[in-house]
């Protein structure tokens, strides 16, 4: 549902309905206008899924309240917009409501505020109504965006639209410093309530709303180029298969790629940077939308259960080299989106993509990004479930054994032997995944329309 108070101005509430029709708009809207502006906007034409509303003279959080808790209640989602807001991206409705169910607020870029900020928000139905406000009724015209801000990121639910572009024409840009804008006021005793809202109010609002996102809303991804070993896209679909059979909460099986699998979801990868450079790439903030990533190299083994791996609470794990343990090793990872991970890539790009590094991308990680960050070591988190075949397995004998470790649930190969030359147990694991061809056509799905094409599993 979108909301849209308007005071004053008919003529930019024609251009955003105008830009709304151009950009193939779909979702209902709620316009609320004040009765002294009757007559001036009655040449207006809604959209047929729109409705006018009348109400009362207000400040403008009191008319977004209204509009989610009154005149709309119950709605899936509640997009925040303004008369001077023009989108200019095809379905940017659609992409923005997909983005925050089932517990989320999402935003496009409105060319003012930058990535961590928008003045046009979407926010859950269920946060609302958990939150019991979706304009903070304490302030008046300002800050009660910051409100939303702080609250989404703290609870991990905040999360940008990539390529959604919802372009505020905001007065300071435009020059038109209108009426209505002057009837704003000054921003200073909004300023006050903010700062007091922070120190009083901002933990327990975090709290309330931690419990709308999904939790089990997880993105499992490999890096697949130049056909692995001879044999890239078996050791893709083993993975996921792996991945399948061992983690219970709903997931997403992707492969950033340079080429096509059927019947998996295949990003395409970026060519600034070279072979497993890639794994960088995976950071890219945006590219996933789900509430967690775990990063999986290609010569893994998923041979238990990780359910709670998944489950920790963390803004970024990785393991511990099993020959340095004093460094990590970047073959198995997690970290949660909105966090700071994406950093590794930001910094790799700001450095030009380099290619040649000691260690290599793992290397690089560890001196350029990794000390601005705080992160945990799985093994310490997880005892005995992620192991090395060749330290903690082929070193005591056991690839003779008809079985891995007791309590392992994730085997790292990293290096020969590969997981296809290995004997005994682990020859045994890799048949027993046998590769089942898709009927669905091969493609990567590129990065402009990556949002709208990955199904779950």
């Amino acid at each position: 549902m979108i909301l849209l108070p308007s005071r004053g101005r008919p003529e930019k509430l024609a251009r955003f309905l105008k830009a709304y029709r151009d950009t193939g708009g779909t979702e209902p809207g709620l316009l609320m206008i004040e009765a002294r502006d009757e007559a001036a906007y009655a040449g207006i034409e809604l959209p047929a899924n729109w409705r006018l509303q009348i109400v009362p003279e207000s400040l403008i959080s009191k008319k977004f309240n209204d509009g989610a808790l009154v005149y709309a209640p119950g709605e899936p989602c509640y997009m925040i917009c303004a008369d001077d807001m023009v989108p200019e991206t095809h379905g940017w409705d659609v992409a923005l409501k997909d983005a925050c169910l089932p517990g989320f607020i999402s935003h496009g870029d409105d060319k003012l505020t930058g990535s961590e900020m928008s003045t046009h928000f979407c926010v859950s139905g269920e946060v609302v109504r958990r939150l019991g406000y979706l304009a903070n009724p304490k302030f008046g015209h300002f800050y009660w965006d910051n409100v939303l801000r702080d609250v989404g990121m703290a609870a991990g639910i905040f999360r940008a639209v990539p390529g959604v572009v919802t372009r505020h024409l905001h007065w300071s840009i435009t020059g038109e410093f209108d009426q209505t804008s002057k009837e704003r006021g000054s921003s200073d005793a909004d300023a006050e309530i903010y700062a007091l809202w922070q120190q009083t109010e901002r933990a327990a609002d975090v709290a309330r709303v931690i419990g709308t996102k999904a939790p089990s809303s997880v993105a499992v991804v490999c890096v697949e180029m130049g056909d692995y070993c001879g044999r890239g896209e078996r050791y893709v679909r083993t993975l996921k298969a792996m991945v399948a059979r061992h983690l219970n909460v709903p997931h997403t099986f992707y492969c950033i790629t340079d080429t096509p699998k059927s019947g998996i979801n295949c990003i395409e990868a970026d060519p600034r940077a070279p072979g497993w450079w890639q794994k960088l790439h995976q950071f890219k903030h945006g590219l996933f939308t789900e509430d967690k990533i775990l990063s999986f190299d290609l010569d893994t083994f998923v041979i238990g259960n990780i359910d709670k791996i998944v489950e920790l609470d963390t803004d970024l794990a990785l393991i511990r080299d099993f020959w340095r343990p004093q460094v990590a090793m970047n073959a198995v990872m997690l970290w949660r989106n909105g966090g700071l991970a994406h950093l590794f890539w930001d910094f790799y790009e700001e450095q030009g993509f380099p290619q040649e590094y000691a260690f290599g991308d793992g290397g690089w990680m560890g001196d350029q990004a990794m000390p601005k960050m705080n992160f945990h070591m799985l093994q310490d988190q997880f005892p005995g479930q992620l192991v090395s075949y060749k330290t903690e397995c082929m070193k005591i004998g056991l690839e003779n054994l008809k079985a891995a470790p007791v309590g392992a649930r994730i085997v790292c190969f990293h290096g020969h032997p590969r997981p296809h030359e290995a004997d005994g147990w682990a020859r045994g694991v890799w048949n027993q995944y046998k590769p089942v061809q898709s009927d669905e056509a091969s493609r990567i799905i590129r990065l402009s329309e990556f949002q709208q094409t990955v199904a779950p599993h």
